[in-house]
């Protein structure tokens, strides 16, 4: 476990994602996605992972290739920055904090480190930064590419967390009211990603990786809310 102090010095990551410019797929398509892989493609790729020694060099980059991108037929979308430790063994995708830019905006960042989970419980993310509600189709940049999915549950908020820490105390007698019980991993939303449902297919993704959409198709709607329907409201 790395603990507070242990590192005195950082690296970032750069990880960048291009979206197609148009609608690669067609409703067949689709549904075939649907058959073999319980999901469907939102034409998000990773494309390209870069190391520099400051955050502002990681922006200058981005800024750079966000004016001058590589291929016409894909968009430079959303990036993701990553704070990590050097010095030290860490697993490939931990971090001390984590940014997403949209294009070369901010769009939301990691609250707590993802790993040290007893050192850095989660506390709850703002009522501001919840950017997705029940309802709501978005894009999931998982692994190497992306997918579609419809918000079922959002993260718990910092005026949430306390009533579930209390109650938790009450109920087993944990430290729940001083020390949080949640971890990073609780800073995540619940999206459904077929039309079957929570069962037939639900994943916890991580506030920061859920991504908005600049369009969606019409089938990709329409089996995304028949699901929706399919799930009661938690």
């Amino acid at each position: 476990m790395i603990r507070r102090g242990l590192y005195s010095t950082t690296i970032y990551e750069m990880e960048v994602w291009s979206l197609a410019n148009d609608n690669e797929y067609s409703e067949e398509d689709y549904l075939e996605q649907l058959k073999s892989d319980g999901c469907m493609s939102c034409g998000l790729h990773k494309e390209k992972v870069g190391l520099f020694e400051t955050k502002e060099r990681a922006l200058d980059c981005l800024n750079m290739i966000s004016e001058d991108p590589w291929d016409s037929d894909r968009d430079l979308y959303c990036t993701f920055i990553r704070e990590k430790a050097m010095y030290c063994l860490m697993n490939q995708r931990d971090y001390l904090k984590e940014w997403t830019y949209i294009y070369s905006q901010l769009h939301d960042e990691s609250l707590v480190r993802n790993y040290a989970e007893d050192e850095n419980p989660f506390l709850g993310r703002p009522k501001d930064m919840v950017r997705f509600k029940h309802g709501d189709i978005v894009m999931v940049a998982d692994n190497y590419d992306g997918h579609w999915g419809i918000v079922y549950g959002s993260p718990i908020t910092k005026e949430e967390i306390k009533d579930v820490n209390e109650r938790i105390e009450k109920e087993t007698g944990m430290p729940g009211t001083k020390y949080s019980i949640m971890d990073w991993s609780d800073d995540s939303y619940l999206i459904l990603t077929n039309e079957k449902g929570f069962n037939g297919g639900h994943e916890h993704i991580l506030a920061h990786h859920v991504i908005p959409p600049l369009s969606v198709p019409g089938v990709v709607r329409s089996k995304l809310e028949e699901g929706l329907q399919k799930t009661s409201i938690r």
